[in-house]
């Protein structure tokens, strides 16, 4: 006849529990604190501003297209600070900011253009107007 074990407790926990080892005579050693290692200060040296690159260049192209002054004069101020940044071996992309510079140079140029023969054309005939209605 088979015989069952009596408990739960003897099926599954006495398999799996391992007999504690005897204490051995150990000398006792004081734990030393671990030095850490030195903590550098500033922006890890992986870390680079390429952004300032890439952000110069989108908004030199916006600033040709469609926005004019809005994007063109943060695309000037975004490119220097991308040409400084490669300078200073922060990033490696500064020929991309050297593009959006210029790009917001154009586009802003352009767009005062655009704004003074706009406001030359409104002005001229008016001009015309109040020259020729004033009696001198």
């Amino acid at each position: 006849m088979c015989q069952y074990p009596l408990s739960l407790r003897e099926i599954f926990v006495n398999d799996f529990i391992e007999p504690e080892p005897e204490p051995q005579n150990l000398p006792e050693i004081s734990p030393q604190p671990v030095p850490l290692p030195p903590q550098a200060y500033g922006p890890f040296p992986y870390e680079q501003k390429n952004s300032l690159g890439v952000w110069a260049l989108v908004l030199g192209i916006v600033s040709l297209l469609c926005c004019g002054l809005f994007t063109g004069i943060p695309a000037i101020f975004v490119g220097r600070s991308s040409e400084r940044a490669q300078a200073e071996g922060l990033a490696n992309n500064g020929n991309l900011g050297r593009v959006g510079w210029i790009l917001g140079i154009i586009g802003s140029a352009l767009w005062l253009l655009i704004i003074g023969f706009y406001a030359l054309t409104m002005l001229f005939p008016l001009l015309l107007v109040a020259g020729a209605t004033a009696t001198y």
